[in-house]
């Protein structure tokens, strides 16, 4: 049976969980970066944070996780809440 873009969700999100469990910095990495961009004035692309995360932290990352952060970002910081321009999840 051939798998469907939705199939990949679930593992996604499972594979998601336990990459931020075990690495909490990431998050707060991104949380500081993106709380000094606002700071500043400036509107933060997680994208654009994400490479320079990536540059600082001496772990690897999944490209595939970054929306789940920004989502989660806003959820869980009020000041940051609406930060980061988000699309529809296809997945």
């Amino acid at each position: 049976m051939a798998r469907t873009v939705s199939d990949n969700r679930p593992q996604l999100l499972r594979d998601f969980q336990a990459f931020h469990a075990a690495h909490p910095e990431l998050y707060w990495t991104l949380v500081a970066l993106a709380r000094r961009d606002r700071v500043a004035g400036r509107r933060a692309s997680i994208r654009r944070i994400w490479e320079e995360a990536r540059g600082t932290l001496s772990i690897r990352v999944n490209d595939h996780f970054h929306s789940l952060y920004s989502r989660m970002i806003m959820r869980r910081e009020p000041d940051l809440a609406g930060f980061f321009e988000t699309r529809r999840r296809q997945n």
